[in-house]
């Protein structure tokens, strides 16, 4: 492959990108599918984004003043034992409600978690390998989401529709 055909895709996708941006108001360098959870859990729920990017909890305020943390995955489909969340959150933490997004390389919803931050508790551990308190998916599978069911405007970003 030669260097300039590499050097014109990087230019595409850059623009692309940055386009994409400007249309889910980011302004950070941040990985694409962070900026695009949030900004979908911030349409869904008719929410405010945090002010700031490095803030510590929460990443959306609702009306209600209840708090949403968004972590987000890109997950290529032959990753399949990768299945948990690093949450280095404390149990105080200013956080009412974990949402997990999980897309696919194409950048579609192919996963949707959404649980209590009291009950996400229960969940957390830092045994095995991973020293950092996280969540395995499989453990938390009572609060997967059905996209089905999902609001119509943010189905056509679930992977049942790519």
């Amino acid at each position: 492959m030669k260097y300039s055909i590499v050097a014109e895709l990087i230019k595409k996708y850059t623009e692309a990108r940055n386009n994409l941006k400007k249309h889910i108001d980011s302004d950070t360098a941040r990985q694409v599918s962070a900026e695009l959870g949030e900004w979908i859990i911030k349409e869904m729920y008719d929410g405010i984004k945090a002010n700031s990017k490095t803030q510590k909890g929460w990443d959306i305020e609702l009306k209600n003043k209840k708090r949403i943390q968004v972590k987000t995955h890109s997950k290529h489909k032959t990753n399949t034992k990768n299945r948990w969340t690093y949450v280095n959150y404390g149990a105080d933490a200013p956080i009412d409600l974990l949402i997990i997004l999980v897309f696919s390389d194409e950048l579609f919803i192919e996963e949707f978690y959404e649980i209590s931050w009291q009950d996400a508790q229960k969940f957390i551990s830092s045994k095995e390998k991973k020293s950092k308190p996280h969540i395995n998916w499989d453990d938390i599978h009572v609060y997967k989401k059905d996209l089905r069911l999902l609001p119509k405007e943010i189905q056509i970003l679930a992977v049942f529709n790519n």
